[in-house]
């Protein structure tokens, strides 16, 4: 996965396509030759802000299931995630010259996520389940390039460099239900229940002009039912749900 961000002062407001020819721009046209000259390529020198990132993540997995008996069945399994974020500063340069002023770092993300389930059949047209699982996500390059309170910036306008952010862990309940009401009739229902822990969010600095950072906020909450029905009449299949 890779992100780019390429910001231009608010003093001269040029917007390039992707092949970074101008499609408009602030200099007047009987200036543009002189522009040219001037500027000595398509990116105007009131660029402020210069960013590449590349994410890199490696999974690996395992689960397996374990019959009880005939009509319970216990099912468990974990998931160890690796990502990295590497951000490279295409206009100040590396830390080895810009200092702190450059948005050039790499962070890294390890966690093991375990995942545990309760299946209960007592026959061949109900099954009821419940589980626990919990899995996360690293910050995207951007999150990172604007995390800093004591910089807050317009995304994607201005970035600075910025304290690494803890990854999002959601943590879920599930349980729910599913079967035949008839032959030609089935039915499901779940109520789920999750809490992310060091949610990510875009927070307001307090000034005029909008400008914020990426901060974890602690935790947020989601939850919520689905339902559905399914059915057949001969070679017709129909189905409804609702969440």
């Amino acid at each position: 996965q890779s992100e780019r961000v390429n910001v231009h002062g608010d003093n001269n407001p040029d917007v390039f396509d992707a092949s970074r020819n101008p499609i408009f721009n602030s200099i007047p046209m009987n200036n543009a030759s002189l522009a040219s000259n001037e500027l000595g390529g398509v990116l105007p020198q009131t660029q402020t802000t210069g960013l590449t990132g590349k994410q890199y993540t490696a999974r690996l997995f395992a689960t397996d299931t374990l019959s009880l008996n005939d009509q319970w069945h216990l099912n468990a399994g974990a998931s160890w995630n690796f990502t990295r974020v590497d951000n490279v500063d295409t206009l100040q340069g590396p830390r080895s010259v810009a200092g702190d002023a450059s948005l050039t770092a790499k962070d890294s993300y390890t966690r093991l996520n375990p995942t545990v389930g309760l299946t209960h059949t007592p026959n061949d047209n109900l099954t009821f389940y419940t589980s626990y699982s919990e899995s996360s996500r690293a910050p995207t390059s951007i999150e990172l390039g604007c995390s800093n309170p004591n910089n807050p910036c317009l995304l994607p306008s201005a970035m600075a460099d910025d304290p690494p952010l803890n990854q999002v862990v959601a943590k879920t309940y599930e349980f729910g239900g599913r079967g035949l009401l008839t032959e030609s009739l089935r039915w499901n229902e779940g109520l789920y229940h999750t809490m992310n822990h060091d949610d990510i969010q875009f927070t307001a600095a307090g000034s005029s002009n909008g400008a914020g950072y990426y901060k974890n906020v602690g935790r947020t909450k989601r939850q919520g039912i689905d339902m559905g029905l399914a059915g057949n009449v001969d070679k017709f299949k129909w189905n409804a749900s609702y969440s």
